[in-house]
């Protein structure tokens, strides 16, 4: 999970929030030209994937983060690494609410990383992280670096994670019953891309590609929660 399809993605996110806003500039070559001189990929992706889920229109006034990223890129890094600082800070939910260790532990067991799988030997990881990071064609994360993909959080999070017996694998591999797959097109926790794969190969699959959302397709858009509820309601 080096989310490339994110980091990628990113570009498009950025561009169309500067579109809909007249900002002059473009957002995308200017995360490029900042993360370049800065190395703080990480940081401002980790900003992304957040701003997705709360203001994925990218137009809310307390953030600016269009704005912010055009500052940095000019010289003026003080507005972009405030948010990137402030977006890395704790959230301040209780382990009731959200566990962090609960989330980590079920990420290290359920996913397939470029080491294998969480029964992996813990020596041997970073490399083969490493090589795979080299195998990352530059294009596919523009205007992130490729560096930024094994760097974030989750591959981050599970390279220490001592081996131990990966989560049974569902079953079967294929979802036979009707599925509704809700996706927000501006979603960079859980791209877009991800859905539509899964969509072609879930035969009863119904994608609905929520347009202005990001990752809350439910809590934070109308139509997502609209159509959430005709589908169970059929």
């Amino acid at each position: 999970m080096l989310y490339e399809d994110s980091l990628g993605h990113s570009a498009r996110v950025l561009r169309t929030a500067c579109r809909e806003q007249g900002c002059g500039f473009d957002p995308a070559y200017d995360l490029a030209k900042v993360v370049r001189r800065d190395g703080n990929g990480v940081g401002v992706f980790n900003l992304l994937v957040i701003a997705s889920i709360i203001d994925p229109k990218l137009n809310n006034p307390r953030f600016a983060v269009l704005d912010a990223l055009h500052a940095s890129a000019g010289g003026d890094r003080a507005r972009l690494d405030g948010l990137v600082a402030g977006f890395s800070g704790p959230s301040g939910e209780t382990p009731a609410d959200f566990s962090s260790g609960l989330h980590a532990a079920t990420l290290c067991a359920d996913s397939r990383w470029p080491w294998g799988d969480a029964a992996a030997p813990v020596e041997g990881r970073e490399r083969a992280l490493k090589l795979a990071v080299h195998r990352i064609r530059p294009a596919d994360v523009w205007p992130f670096e490729r560096e930024t993909a094994g760097g974030q959080g989750i591959p981050q999070t599970c390279l220490p994670w001592p081996a131990s017996r990966p989560n049974r694998a569902a079953p079967g591999r294929t979802l036979t019953m009707p599925v509704l797959l809700l996706a927000g097109d501006r979603d960079l926790s859980t791209p877009v891309q991800w859905a539509r794969e899964l969509a072609a190969t879930t035969p009863k699959a119904e994608l609905v590609v929520v347009e202005g959302a990001g990752h809350s397709t439910q809590s934070r858009s109308d139509e997502g929660a609209r159509a959430a509820q005709e589908f169970l309601l059929r």
